[in-house]
């Protein structure tokens, strides 16, 4: 498990923190070779592997083409709702009303998508595409993928952002962004070293799941199909074909095909193995306890702290009272790089009516930080004590996952903007 050659043993570099121990790795395996930062005895890992394609609406309407759509991965508060409910109900599966308030005070991190080879062990993690990366059109002179920084802007140009610098190119680029870039990237090959402040390495961007529709018809009381009354549901399928292999006919050789699996810690004490309905129309997938080899900070990374600086990667979407800005104690926020908001809603059973609608900052924003501590052993506790952890405002919102941090690393210093035809790359 490294990134370069498959002898090459990574280097761990173990650090005192407040009397908790923190892992890093140097050398090409840095990467790959994962393990908690902090052992977490009361935490259990699973994976659930769905069987059929899962549903997870959009909040979009089916509208005039009678074909809802589906996200890729459930918002952490479907994953939680589900969580809890496998806790709160009895052997029977039936649920127990005087256990509500106790799972509701059950912790959820996650989920992240998670690669899987034949024998179902985690060999990658796929996450949302970094919203400081933006990948070109391909062209053999220059970088694939541009990098966006907080900005100083020339004299005499201003802007209307009222949440600090700006983000974006150090200089001009003539190419437009690659419509078919990947939404998800490898960790190994690609958010890992874009996390460092490497490019990233080939093949990192990945599909992830692929969707699937499946068409309905409505049923009169008799049984029998209503006229015009077709509709579709898009589900997705976490076990897909290989993109570009052979379709084999009837008889012949078994198709390769790429598991993927949705991961998660929890202090639930779930069964170790059972067959479970997840998202809509109560589509079946398969849970189980895992050890997982859960990310890990790069050295470089931990060497950003240090100095006093660091970018925030959120791997779930992030829920914050101030819209788009974190409420972080220890850090300001300089600036930041996020698309549009994810629209999460629900449905609360015990008012028997919809949840509010929430505007979420989407999985894969970055938030450029400085952090306020001085003491270099203060800087490193803060990211020890937040990596994959939830950085979400409320308390709630922590105990459902949203808002999941990585961290990168910052020089922590605006770049000038380079108006110039041929500027800065």
């Amino acid at each position: 498990m490294s990134c370069g050659s498959p002898r090459s043993k990574a280097r761990s570099i173990q650090r005192s923190i407040s009397g908790r121990s923190l892992i890093a790795y140097s050398s090409p395996a840095r990467c790959r070779a994962w393990r908690p930062i902090v052992a977490d005895e009361i935490h259990h890992d699973y994976l659930i592997e769905p069987i059929d394609p899962l549903v997870f609406g959009d909040g979009r309407t089916i509208g005039t083409v009678g074909v809802s759509r589906s996200r890729v991965l459930p918002p952490p508060s479907q994953l939680a709702g589900a969580v809890r409910s496998q806790a709160g109900s009895d052997p029977r599966g039936r649920w127990m009303p005087e256990r509500r308030a106790e799972v509701l005070q059950l912790e959820i991190r996650g989920p992240l998508g998670a690669l899987l080879d034949p024998r179902g062990e985690v060999i990658d993690w796929w996450l949302p595409r970094p919203a400081d990366a933006v990948v070109m059109e391909p062209r053999p002179d220059a970088p694939r993928v541009r990098r966006l920084v907080p900005l100083v802007l020339p004299e005499g140009c201003a802007w209307d952002l009222d949440a600090g610098p700006g983000v974006g190119m150090r200089g001009h680029d003539p190419r437009k962004p690659d419509a078919s870039a990947l939404p998800f990237w490898s960790w190994r090959r690609g958010l890992c070293p874009w996390l460092e402040g490497r490019a990233p390495g080939d093949g990192f961007g990945l599909e992830g799941p692929s969707p699937e529709l499946r068409t309905h018809v409505a049923l009169e009381r008799n049984g029998t199909a209503r006229d015009g009354m077709l509709y579709g549901v898009t589900g997705v399928r976490y076990d897909t074909a290989v993109k570009g292999g052979a379709h084999r006919s009837w008889g012949g050789g078994q198709r390769q095909h790429r598991r993927h699996a949705l991961a998660f810690s929890s202090d639930a004490d779930l069964s170790e193995s059972l067959i479970r309905p997840l998202g809509g129309e109560r589509r079946l997938a398969r849970w189980r306890r895992a050890e997982l080899p859960w990310p890990g900070p790069p050295e470089a990374v931990l060497d950003s702290a240090t100095a006093g600086a660091l970018r925030m990667y959120l791997a779930t979407p992030g829920a914050f009272g101030q819209g788009s800005r974190p409420r972080l104690d220890g850090a300001e926020v300089v600036a930041q790089a996020n698309g549009r908001p994810e629209i999460v809603s629900g449905w609360d059973y015990q008012q028997r009516a919809p949840k509010p609608t929430r505007r979420l900052v989407p999985a894969g924003a970055v938030y450029f930080l400085r952090l306020t501590a001085t003491d270099p052993q203060e800087r490193l506790a803060w990211v020890a004590s937040r990596w994959l952890r939830s950085v979400s405002d409320e308390p709630q919102a922590q105990r459902d996952g949203f808002g999941l941090a990585l961290f990168g690393t910052w020089s922590g210093e605006l770049e000038p903007l380079d108006l110039s035809p041929g500027g800065t790359p």
